[in-house]
């Protein structure tokens, strides 16, 4: 019995238990996001800047900051969200990536839920790959 990996939540946010990365719904179409998020590493200039020393900086700054997600108030803060997306926020000036005020932290749950209803909102492209949300 010791061989067995200790339960946790879904790494997808969906608070499912599993012993696995993520549950049996959210393993599907890995394969396929995985060759997503390659290409779209290519074509989004956002991306980019996720992947900063600042920005990592900005991230642990929010985190300690908001350690609750500011929309449930029930779970730890797991994702730094853009209050406005990026895109629309900071699409003619990159600095405003980092704007501090235009930042916010989310449970996974929450910021999917809002992330699908931003990209009906301003008719977003799917950054997240097929079906992630």
């Amino acid at each position: 019995m010791s061989d067995l990996k200790p339960l946790h939540e879904c790494g997808h946010g969906c608070r499912i238990l599993t012993r696995e990365r993520r549950c049996p719904k959210h393993t599907v179409g890995d394969n396929e996001r995985k060759q997503y998020d390659r290409q779209r590493n290519k074509w989004d200039p956002f991306r980019a800047l996720y992947r900063t020393a600042r920005w990592q900086w900005f991230k642990r700054l929010v985190r300690m900051e908001e350690p609750i997600c500011k929309t449930c108030g029930l779970h730890k803060t797991e994702v730094v969200d853009h209050i406005v997306p990026a895109r629309v926020y900071a699409a003619s000036d990159p600095e405003m990536f980092y704007d501090r005020k235009n930042l916010q932290g989310l449970c996974l749950t929450c910021h999917s839920e809002k992330t699908r209803q931003e990209m009906e909102r301003y008719g977003l492209v799917s950054t997240t790959g097929p079906t992630r949300l």
